[in-house]
This record gives structure tokens, C-alpha cells and sequence, in this order.
């Protein structure tokens, strides 16, 4: 009995003893696994430094400034056109000429002024040029026009024509005008129209057709000169009755379109021989009239050393007096100082019977006397009312030619077709002239044909 119960003691005692180690272990794995917790997320957090905490610093705080405040809104920027200007000079040659009759032209430009871009077409070659002004003018503006459509830059234009080509440009120009009219706005290529230069060309057509040839046959065509007429007539196509005002074609080129086409251009020149011509004659290539060409004829030396205007013949001018309508400027194309003619708007009052009659034929004449009263013969009042016209776009510098009229002199003309013939000269044909004598009229064109101002 007694060993019963010691067992059954000892029994309980060892189960109190198990219990409670298990109650110690598990109290101790409770602790443990509560500081594991606690460890992991001491581990993860970001020890904290007190003296390095940030702190805020009165001076460093932002502040806005009234002079850096916007007043206005901001407005979007325009694009800026930065590059250079296309410097494009277009020419047109004369009558049954070619692309080559303005090669001297060409070379002097590009001695000027290498960057410049010359533009010329054999669209109007040979006898191409007998199709009338208005066809030659839109066969050479499609290729033109082709030119500009392809081109992004600014274009700085000048138009450069020799004989009828001065013509053939004055249309073209109207048709430029109206196409850059009727392009967007903003559109490129943006256009400034700097220079229009007529060399010989006949703004007033050529009623006098072989009067003042010297030498050789020079005397027969003088008197032969309604004969001459009567030949272009017929053997130019559409472009002798142009020439000859027998239609409407230059009095057309003359109206608003054509002025307005004309005053576009920064400077108007035309240069004209003042003797001697007997193609294109002082009377309609210099667009003066009556006494204006008279007092220049009259400054001018028989026997000068050069083809250009000189300064003692400008002095010379000046005593002679100056018409209201004309005044001398400093010509920036001529290095030795001698100034140019420029002309301005002919007056309200102005009275053409001197210039109708610088302008009237035998067969204008035979009407006058028909007609009975004095009457002003239509081509010739015509005549002068272009000139009214074309003096009206504004100013033109006038720049008179003269080459000698004998052999021998240092500034004589070629001898061509048995007669001098300076209107071949004065555009310095290459394959035509006999002499270098014009090459210093070219070369004084290019040198104010370079000189643009910013488009």
C-alpha cells in the first residue's frame, strides 16, 4: 500500500514538473518571438539623428520678386527668316536674240558679286521673240515661276532687260504682281522688288526706226525709214505692230497693272543712247521728253573719251538748267563721284505737243493734214501719253549713253550690217561687237545691281 501511494506521489509530482517546464517554455517562446518582431522592425527603420534634422532658414525661403513678375501675357514667338536673301536677277534679251547676248551681263554680275543667281530662258530665242510682248512675257513667267514655287528663302528680284526684252519684263512684272497677290499670306518665298532696268528698250516704241544710223548705209535708212516700218510690220509677227503702236499692246502694258508693277521696284533705270540709235532712239528709251532730252543732249561733247556721262558734261548741264522735273543724285555704281539723272512725275500741266512731235512720222504728218486743224496724229499723242504714264510709277534714274559717230575713237560703235550700230554695244553683245567700248556701260549696271536692301 505504502508503495502505491509513493509511486503515485512521485507520479504527480513528475506531471507538476513537466507542466510547468512547458508553461516556462512557452512563456519563454512568447518573449522570444515578441523581441524577434521587435528586432526585424527595429532593423527596417531608418535611425534618426536629431542634430541633422532638417529645419527651415528664414533667408533661404522663396520669395517673388515685382520686377521678375510677367506684366503681360507672353506672346508665341515669330518665326525669324535668318538666312541671306536670294539676290535673282532675271534677263531678256532683244529681238531675234538669244540667252547669249546677255552673257557680259552674267560675267559682270558675278565679278560683283559671286553669290548673285542669274536667271535667263531660251523660251524666247531667235525668232521666237516675233510672237508679240504679251506671249514672249508669259512663255518666259511659267518658267519663272517654276523657279520661285521651289524656292524657301526671301528673294531679292531684279529684272534686267535689253531692247524689247525691257518690254517682255514690264509684262512679266505684271503677271509677278499678281501672283504674289493671290498667295497665301505669309506664303515663301517673300519678294522684294529691288531693281528694273530697261537698257535700249523702247518704252515708247519705235516710230523712228532708222532715223540716226551714221555712216556707211546710215544715210539710205534715214530716208528709207518708212520703208524699214513697213518691214517690221510685216516680218515681226505680232511684235512689229507692238513696237510700231499700231495696237493696243503697249498702251495696255502702260495702264494701272503695269504702273503699279512698275512703282513696286526700289529703283526704275533706263539707259539709252543718246545718239546714234537707229533701232531703239533716245526719244523712247530715255523716257524724257521733249526739252528734258534736249538739255541733256546739249551737255554732252562730241568728241568725249567715254560712253558714260562725264563730270564736265555734267557741269555743264547745270548751266544749262535743270527742268523742274530733274535733279542730279550721287550715283553709288560710279566710284569716280559723278551723280546720275533722276527724273520724277511729269506736272499736272504739262503740255506734249513738243513730245508728240519728237515722236511724229511722215505718215503722221500726211494725217495731221488730212484731218485738217493741227491735229495731233493718234500714234504720236499716244506716244506722250505713255510717257505721262511711266513717269507717274515715280522716280527713274535716267543714265544717257553716247558713243562716237565716226570710226577711229576710242568709244566708237561696232560697224554692223553697213552701218554703226551702238544699240548691239550698249549691252555688250559678245558674239556681235566689234569693240569693248560697252563693256563699261554693263559693267556700271552690275555694279547697282548688287547693291539690295533687306528683304
Amino acid at each position: 500500500m505504502r508503495r502505491v501511494t509513493t509511486w503515485v506521489v512521485t507520479a504527480i509530482a513528475r506531471e507538476r514538473e513537466r507542466r510547468g517546464s512547458g508553461l516556462e517554455f512557452r512563456k519563454l517562446r512568447g518573449k522570444v518571438t515578441k523581441e524577434s518582431a521587435e528586432s526585424a522592425a527595429s532593423a527596417t527603420r531608418m535611425p534618426t539623428y536629431p542634430e541633422l534634422e532638417p529645419t527651415s532658414h528664414p533667408a533661404l525661403e522663396p520669395t517673388s520678386h515685382p520686377a521678375l513678375e510677367p506684366t503681360s501675357p507672353l506672346k508665341p514667338l515669330k518665326p525669324q527668316f535668318t538666312a541671306e536673301p536670294l539676290k535673282l536677277v532675271v534677263l531678256s534679251h532683244g529681238i531675234d536674240g538669244c540667252p547669249a547676248d546677255m552673257d557680259e551681263v552674267r560675267t559682270q554680275l558675278h565679278a560683283v558679286d559671286p553669290e548673285v543667281e542669274v536667271f535667263d530662258s531660251p523660251v524666247n530665242k531667235g525668232r521666237k521673240t516675233s510672237a508679240g510682248i504679251e506671249l514672249c512675257a508669259e512663255r518666259l513667267w511659267i518658267e519663272l515661276r517654276a523657279r520661285l514655287e521651289r524656292e524657301t528663302r526671301a528673294v531679292a528680284l531684279s529684272l534686267v532687260g535689253h531692247s524689247l526684252g525691257g518690254l517682255i519684263l514690264r509684262a512679266v512684272a505684271v503677271r509677278l504682281v499678281a501672283w504674289e497677290r493671290a498667295r497665301p499670306e505669309g506664303a515663301a518665298p517673300r519678294l522684294s522688288f529691288e531693281h528694273y532696268v530697261g537698257v535700249a528698250a523702247p518704252h515708247l516704241g519705235v516710230r523712228h526706226l532708222g532715223q540716226g544710223g551714221h555712216k556707211g548705209f546710215g544715210w539710205l535708212m534715214h530716208k528709207s525709214a518708212g520703208v524699214m516700218r513697213a518691214g517690221l510690220r510685216t516680218i515681226k509677227g505680232r511684235t512689229g505692230p507692238d513696237l510700231l503702236l499700231s495696237n493696243q499692246t503697249l498702251d495696255a502694258l502702260s495702264g494701272e497693272a503695269g504702273c503699279e508693277a512698275l512703282a513696286r521696284f526700289r529703283r526704275r533705270v533706263t539707259v539709252g543712247n543718246v545718239v546714234g540709235d537707229w533701232v531703239t532712239p533716245w526719244a523712247s528709251t530715255s523716257l524724257l521728253d521733249a526739252h528734258e532730252a534736249s538739255l541733256v543732249e546739249r551737255s554732252f561733247e562730241p568728241d568725249g573719251a567715254s560712253v558714260l556721262w562725264t563730270a564736265e558734261e555734267v557741269q555743264r548741264l547745270r548751266k544749262c538748267g535743270l527742268a523742274p522735273t530733274m535733279r542730279l543724285e550721287p550715283d553709288v555704281a560710279r566710284p569716280d563721284g559723278v551723280p546720275c539723272l533722276v527724273v520724277g512725275p511729269l506736272p499736272a500741266d504739262w503740255a506734249p505737243s513738243s513730245t508728240e512731235a519728237a515722236h511724229r512720222t511722215w505718215e503722221d504728218g500726211l494725217f495731221s493734214r488730212l484731218v485738217g486743224g493741227g491735229a495731233a496724229a493718234p500714234k504720236a499723242r499716244l506716244a506722250a501719253s505713255l510717257l505721262r504714264r511711266l513717269r507717274s510709277c515715280g522716280e527713274w534714274e535716267v543714265h544717257p549713253v553716247r558713243f562716237a559717230t565716226h570710226f577711229g575713237s576710242p568709244i566708237s560703235p561696232s560697224f554692223l550690217g553697213g552701218v554703226l550700230s551702238p544699240h548691239v554695244d550698249v549691252m555688250g553683245i559678245p558674239k556681235q561687237r566689234k569693240t569693248d567700248a560697252g563693256v563699261e556701260v554693263v559693267r556700271h549696271l552690275a555694279a547697282g545691281l548688287a547693291r539690295v536692301e533687306k528683304v
